[in-house]
């Protein structure tokens, strides 16, 4: 299938990184087309799962019980809900939030490799700092929003976070989304490369500043729609706040805004790259289209691209993992509520029998002859009646009703002691005493076993919050305000040089991690594991150490000035630590005159055995020179002596013959 380039000729898709804003490179009938299919497949997406947010309706209004009139069997009938699914949401929450953030320290950072000259500890101690004034300080939303998120999940069994940079605040957002508000797509199982949309509501002024700021196109959206978003679970907050939304609406309305996480083919390649495209739902138009993947994560060979790694901006967080491997997860709302239910008709029908034997109803026959209406009893009131006790026994029959039930009482009993084992909240783990002859130990035993379902969802929970963690780390390496770095980690220049410091986040051998323990879920057996050190103190572990797990089990504020101080030593400790002390530096100096001794002895040595290695020298050249000239006075001798012999036998051979003719 070939593709139309929507793209100008000179640009490419890493060059679209650049760009605040590309539908300002796009046309018109282009960016019509874009956001008439975002809000088709938005629609389509949420239609896949209505049926799940009835059961998030239905949920969330048994969690926080809602009242509805009754009209049977009569008006205004018992209409109790039973506070299961709100003691278990209540109670998890209580057990979360404390465990998973704690009041200090949210984040840990851990060097690793080996750290020679201290560096990577220091530099771990600079990232530790900042990030925790991050998360506790400097994102305002995000203690608050993960409080709600910790009392949500437990009811709907998904939430999610999202974690990205906020240009116009200039800091990193980490901030809580619905599952509501987050639709994706049918055929969805992981939360990892799939297209999905953020529902948000932003007035006209929000909007008008992201078109100043350069973000969005300026559009009309004045124009009057009818097509407006119907929220389920506003209907749930509005009758549990009693609120209703008004006939008439004077003066600017939010606008739902569409923010899809989705892929496009823009340059006509028919790979469909990550984009997120923001729509105005109402008029379908395109407000904004970024990219959503960075350079480096573009893998290309010499002419195509290969891959493109999207960045990910949600975070998953889960309860129960659904065990159909569908995209939502578990929560009470999925466990209990059936059994929720149960209860509820139950105690309302307890309570309407109860109610109906009380307030006795029946007949009165036409032969009891007594004035009609109503008639009303004070405390030790009596009337007179024109007629016998025989007569009003046979003309008053009252309706058989019967007491309450008390097989139903069990049965009630039961589902309720059902429910407090799938949410852990039996008597013991809600705080009740168990009874005076139970050893201690037993009890921490019995708590210990119901905390482990807890223990189990709290390990999921951790795992996500690294995530977001470690996605705030990512950020930072990309936008890390230096003069905020600098000031909140105190770097002075002297261990490390600055440029050394602001290099922090580029390195890749640090493991950030929740300071939070999955495994030790409650203040109790925190505290038990800080105790337990101190029987370790006789074989050397270091006290300091141990105290300071002791005082962050019991949450203690500003640990460091309750750290004991060594106790300074008596007079004669400190006089023979002097005298030691004068000691030591009259050896020193005993040690240095010794040391200049030795040197200057071992450099006249030296010279000495220089002179004597001249010398050896001198008398070898010496004997050398002696030698070559014998030699040479051997070689002449022995020349002379050849060229002698040669003119005497010339001389001789020259002689005439005595004998001559």
């Amino acid at each position: 299938m070939d593709t139309p380039n929507l793209l100008p000729d000179d640009l490419s898709i890493v060059d679209l990184i650049e760009l605040d804003n590309i539908a300002d490179i796009l046309s018109d009938e282009d960016l019509r087309l874009i956001g008439s299919d975002v809000v088709t497949l938005y629609d389509l997406d949420e239609g896949s799962r209505k049926e799940w947010l009835v059961r998030y309706e239905q949920n969330l209004e048994l969690a926080l019980q809602v009242r509805k009139e009754k009209t049977w069997p009569w008006p205004k009938a018992s209409n109790v809900k039973v506070p299961l699914m709100t003691i278990g949401a209540l109670t998890f929450h209580a057990r979360a939030y404390p465990s998973l953030v704690p009041s200090r320290e949210l984040v840990n950072v851990k060097n690793l490799g080996p750290d020679p000259q201290g560096i990577k500890s220091r530099r771990a101690s600079r990232i530790k700092t900042h990030m925790n004034y991050q998360f506790l300080d400097e994102m305002t939303e995000w203690d608050e929003d993960t409080d709600r998120l910790l009392f949500l999940i437990p009811i709907t069994g998904t939430e999610f976070k999202k974690v990205y940079y906020n240009h116009s605040e200039e800091r990193s957002v980490s901030q809580h989304v619905f599952a509501k508000d987050l639709v994706v797509d049918y055929f969805s199982t992981k939360l990892e490369n799939i297209r999905k949309t953020h529902i948000l509501s932003m007035m006209p002024n929000e909007i008008k500043e992201y078109v100043n700021l350069g973000l969005y196109l300026d559009c009309n959206l004045n124009e009057r729609v009818a097509n407006t978003r119907e929220d389920q679970t506003t209907h749930v907050s509005d009758k549990v706040q009693g609120l209703n939304k008004p006939s008439v609406s004077i003066g600017p309305q939010p606008r739902v805004i569409l923010e899809q996480h989705t892929y496009l083919d823009l340059d006509g390649d028919d790979y469909f790259e990550p984009y997120i495209i923001t729509v105005d739902r109402d008029t379908k138009k395109v407000l904004r289209i970024v990219t959503r993947f960075k350079k480096d994560n573009v893998i290309r060979n010499k002419t195509n691209i290969i891959k493109i790694i999207p960045d990910e901006y949600f975070i998953k967080y889960s309860f129960i993992p659904s065990p159909d491997g569908g995209f939502y997860d578990i929560g009470f709302g999925h466990l209990l509520a059936p059994v929720n239910e149960a209860t509820n008709s139950l105690i309302n029908q307890l309570i309407d029998s109860g109610t109906l034997n009380n307030m006795q109803s029946g007949f009165i026959t036409k032969s009891f002859r007594q004035k009609g209406g109503s008639t009303s009893f004070e405390l030790g009131e009596w009337k007179i009646v024109n007629a016998t006790g025989q007569d009003i026994r046979q003309g008053i029959v009252p309706l058989p009703t019967q007491a309450p039930s008390t097989v139903l009482f069990s049965l009630l009993e039961f589902l309720v002691r059902f429910a407090q084992q799938i949410s852990s909240t039996t008597d013991i783990m809600v705080g009740e005493n168990p009874g005076q002859n139970q050893k201690a130990t037993t009890t921490m035993q019995v708590v210990e076993n119901g905390m482990r379902v807890f223990t189990s969802i709290y390990k999921r929970l951790r795992r996500s919050l690294t995530k977001e963690i470690l996605k705030v780390y990512a950020l930072n390496k990309d936008h890390l305000d230096t003069k905020t770095y600098l000031a909140i980690t105190g770097a002075d220049g002297v261990q490390d040089s600055f440029a050394t410091v602001l290099e922090d986040y580029n390195d890749e051998d640090m493991a950030v991690l929740p300071t939070a323990d999955a495994n030790a879920v409650s203040p109790m057996q925190k505290v038990m594991k800080a105790e337990m050190l101190l029987k370790l103190l006789p074989l050397g572990v270091p006290a300091a150490a141990v105290l300071k797990r002791i005082y962050d089990a019991y949450d203690i504020e500003n640990p460091e000035e309750l750290m004991p101080q060594p106790s300074p030593p008596p007079p004669e400790v400190v006089e023979l630590q002097h005298e030691i002390e004068q000691d030591a530096a009259e050896l020193k100096l005993d040690e240095a005159e010794f040391e200049q001794k030795v040197q200057i002895q071992n450099r006249e040595q030296e010279r000495k055995e220089a002179e004597t290695m001249h010398k050896i020298q001198h008398d070898q050249a010496t004997l050398m020179s002696d030698r070559i000239d014998d030699h040479n006075k051997t070689q002449v001798a022995v020349i002379g002596q050849v060229i002698k012999d040669h003119s005497d036998r010339r001389k001789l051979n020259a002689k005439p013959n005595k004998g001559g003719s």
